[in-house]
């Protein structure tokens, strides 16, 4: 009985000249009739009560629809919600309301930001590639047999033995090899721009101990750390003290890269770490440690303007 005067109290004060109050069979509330009939919904269904929208001077007493919930309005219309009789009885469902939609938001901000990190144009430090053992030379060749060769004669023997395969080598002296890897310690992340018929591929590239992985940007946006290697760069050490050389070999996947795009590749990477130019190598510091500042422009530039052609099958 005191539920129903409440709800008669509630009502009356929406009420309009020549209205009544009488229990809708369409809305199952005491709304405003006017001559038997809902001032809304038309006359009452002999069908019984169907689901349709409460009387409008209910709706400030009614938990929003939940299509327009969102957790920050949700929370401004809280002292609304508490001035409403019936909120003690349902104050623990709208808490978890409340707490599933706020959960919710801060789930889907979490995968946004995750989503912006991964597409962001310059790579995170942290990240790496999944780097396998680096093989060794013996599994090259046999060390052995080469003990008493002269370095000429090694330098043969290497080309030699990569000459027929699909893939790329290099003999490297001792010196550029160990400013090569200082250089790849400190700042083991850059781009390569690969000319294409409209414009420039950007190839991404880590260095992992004595070996260099190279994948496609648009790969490494899209798999991190996981994104398919096209190029692989591996530094055999061995002879470095013995006979002042470090063998390098490199395996391309053919389906992404040809030899030729491979071995434009490595020699800009020569340049870049290998070489004297300080101004190439702080574009290298900048991508590394001041990735906001970095420039495309300027390493496409730099590639202009540094001599190195990629030469056409």
């Amino acid at each position: 009985v005191a539920k129903t005067m409440a709800s008669r109290r509630v009502i009356a004060s929406g009420l309009q000249a020549g209205q009544e109050l009488r229990k809708c069979c369409h809305c199952s509330f005491f709304c405003a009739a006017v001559n038997g009939a809902c001032s809304k919904r038309g006359a009452p269904s002999a069908n019984g009560p169907r689901l349709l929208l409460p009387h409008r001077s209910l709706v400030a007493y009614l938990v929003p629809p939940r299509r327009a919930l969102h957790h920050t309005a949700y929370r401004r219309n809280d002292k609304e919600l508490e001035g409403n009789p019936f909120y003690a009885k349902y104050q623990e469902k709208l808490g978890k309301v409340q707490s599933y939609v706020t959960e919710k938001a801060e789930e889907k901000k979490a995968a946004e930001d995750k989503n912006v990190a991964k597409s962001r144009p310059h790579p995170h430090p942290a990240a790496s590639f999944s780097c396998t053992t680096p093989p060794s030379l013996e599994s090259v060749m046999y060390t052995s047999m080469i003990v008493d060769k002269t370095t000429e004669a090694i330098t043969e023997i290497w080309r030699e033995y990569h000459a027929t395969r699909d893939c790329i080598s290099a003999i490297i002296p001792a010196d550029s090899y160990t400013q090569l890897h200082t250089k790849a310690s400190l700042c083991p992340f850059f781009l390569y721009p690969l000319p294409r018929d409209s414009g420039y591929e950007f190839l991404y590239s880590q260095f992992s101990g004595h070996r260099c992985f190279f994948t496609s940007l648009i790969n490494y946006q899209r798999h991190g750390e996981n994104a398919p290697v096209c190029l692989t760069l591996s530094h055999y050490t061995e002879l470095q003290e013995s006979k002042g050389i470090v063998l390098m070999a490199g395996e391309v996947d053919a389906n992404v890269l040809t030899i030729l795009e491979a071995q434009f590749l490595a020699n800009q990477l020569q340049l870049y770490y290998a070489g004297d130019d300080q101004e190439r190598y702080a574009l290298v510091r900048q991508f590394n440690h001041d990735p906001e500042h970095f420039s495309y422009q300027k390493l496409v530039e730099q590639l202009q303007n540094s001599g190195i052609k990629l030469q056409k099958q």
